[in-house]
């Protein structure tokens, strides 16, 4: 139900599957409950690519489930990975899902989030977590390559920031995006864990707008982003 820890765990199973693992995995897919929903949502956006391929070969109704999920991803980089691999297994239906997302047109009206953290898990919750919001996530996994995306000339209506990063902080990040003009006014949410509330004040004076504790629920995460748009 954590579907932070989800994500974590999906992503490790990935890497390990049994005879065991397959058919647990397959029983909580089919249920058809919330339970299977989170699972299939967390398997699309930690690219999880053997977990998709045991759901989609062996349950077809599964597989269309999965598709609309990546298509509901608002995410192009998401999007070609799964034609790929959809183009890799090669039977029709496969084929015919390929194409489908070759057409999916991303919306460019849509608005778009910058989310910036050193975990593969925490930055696939974001996507799993917003997936339903009609946005496009835009990932890096520290301050430097969150920078280096603001330079090459993305823009963005929301950024969420961890604190703790190697390479570049949270807290230095946010200085270096409040410094371009452009950016001065952008909503910074910061991520934070209960022994880092000492360091809000310091992350309030270089420009945060917004704080979440860990843990927290996609429920809570999609709250803030509504409130601020």
């Amino acid at each position: 139900e954590d579907e932070l820890v989800l994500m974590a765990v999906v992503m490790a199973l990935d890497d390990q599957l049994n005879e065991t693992i397959e058919n647990r995995i397959m029983e909580i897919a089919s249920a058809e409950n919330a339970g299977s929903d989170r699972l299939l949502r967390a398997v699309v956006a930690g690219e999880a690519f053997n977990l998709f391929k045991l759901i989609y070969y062996n349950d077809r109704k599964l597989a269309r489930r999965l598709v609309e999920s990546i298509m509901k991803a608002n995410d192009q980089d998401l999007i070609q990975k799964y034609r790929i691999k959809l183009e890799e297994i090669g039977d029709e239906m496969a084929k015919t899902a390929a194409a489908r997302l070759g057409r999916t047109q991303i919306n460019d009206s849509a608005k778009s989030v910058l989310t910036v953290d050193d975990s593969r898990a925490m930055l696939n919750f974001y996507r799993s977590a917003l997936s339903s919001m009609n946005l496009i996530i835009i990932s890096a996994s520290n301050g430097k390559e969150g920078m280096e995306l603001i330079e090459s000339g993305c823009s963005f209506d929301i950024i969420l920031s961890d604190m703790n990063m190697p390479v570049m902080d949270g807290i230095e990040f946010t200085r270096k995006v409040r410094e371009k003009p452009q950016f001065a006014e952008i909503p910074i949410v910061m991520v934070t864990t209960e022994s880092e509330k000492s360091q809000t004040e310091l992350a309030r004076k270089a420009g945060v707008n917004h704080f979440l504790t860990k843990p927290f629920t996609p429920e809570a995460i999609r709250e803030v982003v509504n409130r601020i748009f």
